[in-house]
């Protein structure tokens, strides 16, 4: 927003602390108020280890927790053949990003519409390093990744086949928000904005703004008793006819052919996983987006179940380059998400956690298991407004394949 704003104010440190636990960086704040319980890894600042009763002034920055966000980027782009906006928005003026996490998505849609404000939004003010990569870096290396392991035809990275993207109006912008300031690049687009924000609260911005909200991997952040004023704060601040776009891996994993069982790996880091959050947090709330889109008040609801492979053990190419792409992101999120909740609410040992985790990377990379994650993908339209009219390929734009989309013979384990 503009420097008048009165809904932005600066930022509490508070917001800036972080500490270490088994030599893996987490944000206090999060942390304390149940916000969120993955690493960060990304900014350097005097920590405390838990473990030691320490204070580590010298605590050198890993960035292991963004690096991994920027292959799960990828790895979206990958999936959905590089189309960022699935509603048919045509001349988006004013976007929305909930959790923004490593600003790939939302500096994307930034330069994709460069007339358009795209904002994420922090829960503190992110942090501008002169010497991190360029953000257009970060990008083009998801670009490589993607195009290592697809087609050599493939389509333009910047765009969706069929979009055409049009000059928008001036005055509009991107915001992004997120519950901590992972590294942003000095060179973001101009009409990119981050701001800091606890998407647990209300939303402060104005009602009828937005042409487009979106919420991808939300599930970790988002509070279970949330998540239905979650969907009429998006519903309030949308403008009439403006569309809610959301994204979310369920962490249950599943076997393609049934050969996951209770007693493997994948499955008891699944289930443990489930137990660990669910103080806070809905684990099962991927599967519940459409049901409270249609409760909030959005109209044409449209959802997709996808299949997501952890490795590249299907025989279809696209499905396979999926898969292959995942992999860096599975190996990562399986300590990341793990790490604390599994210490702290289930008790269990560093030791034990790492070796859970290392048994169920090996299960994941087995192509014998075709071992997936379900992914939940729904959009939603508010009422009113001047319809967009849909065109004849609207359902080719919209996610229908993995991943594949799932065989509906086949029901996700719960």
């Amino acid at each position: 927003m503009d420097e008048g704003d009165t809904q932005t104010v600066p930022v509490d440190n508070t917001y800036r602390e972080v500490f270490l636990l088994h030599n893996r960086e987490f944000q206090r704040y999060a942390v304390e108020n149940g916000v969120h319980f993955s690493p960060v890894d990304d900014v350097s600042a005097p920590s405390f280890d838990r473990e030691t009763s320490r204070s580590d002034d010298d605590l050198v920055s890993k960035q292991e927790e963004i690096e991994r966000l920027q292959y799960m980027h990828g790895m979206f782009n990958l999936m959905f053949e590089n189309r960022l906006i699935f509603p048919p928005i045509p001349r988006p003026r004013r976007i929305l990003e909930c959790g923004s996490g490593s600003g790939g998505w939302a500096a994307q849609v930034a330069e994709q519409y460069p007339e358009c404000e795209v904002g994420g939004s922090f829960l503190w003010a992110p942090f501008v390093f002169p010497n991190a990569p360029r953000w257009r870096d970060i990008t083009i290396s998801n670009q490589v990744l993607l195009q290592r392991y697809c087609y050599p035809d493939m389509v333009d990275w910047k765009r969706a086949p069929s979009e055409t993207v049009e000059k928008q109006e001036p005055g509009s912008c991107v915001i992004g928000i997120d519950i901590f300031p992972y590294m942003v690049a000095e060179d973001m687009p101009a009409n990119l904005e981050f701001q800091v924000d606890d998407l647990n609260s209300p939303f402060t911005f104005q009602s009828n703004y937005f042409d487009l909200v979106h919420s991808r991997m939300m599930a970790g952040g988002i509070n279970t008793n949330r998540w239905p004023s979650y969907m009429t704060d998006i519903l309030r601040v949308l403008r009439p006819g403006g569309w809610c776009q959301m994204v979310e891996i369920y962490f249950n994993a599943q076997s393609d052919n049934g050969t996951l069982t209770a007693n493997h790996a994948l499955q008891v880091w699944s289930q443990n996983y489930m137990q660990s959050v669910s103080a806070y947090k809905d684990p099962r709330a991927p599967m519940r987006l459409e049901n409270w889109m249609r409760q909030a008040g959005f109209v044409e609801v449209e959802a997709r179940l996808l299949t997501l492979p952890l490795t590249g053990w299907s025989n279809d190419p696209r499905d396979n380059a999926i898969g292959t792409a995942n992999r860096a992101n599975v190996h990562r999120l399986l300590s990341s998400l793990a790490l604390y909740p599994f210490t702290q609410a289930l008790g269990m040992t560093n030791n034990e956690v790492q070796l859970l985790v290392a048994q169920a990377r090996a299960e994941a990379d087995n192509p014998a298991y075709r071992a997936y994650f379900p992914v939940y993908v729904c959009i939603g339209r508010k009422p009113g407004g001047s319809r967009s009219s849909r065109p004849d390929s609207y359902r080719s734009q919209t996610p229908s394949k993995s991943g594949r989309h799932s065989d509906s013979r086949k029901r996700v384990r719960r």
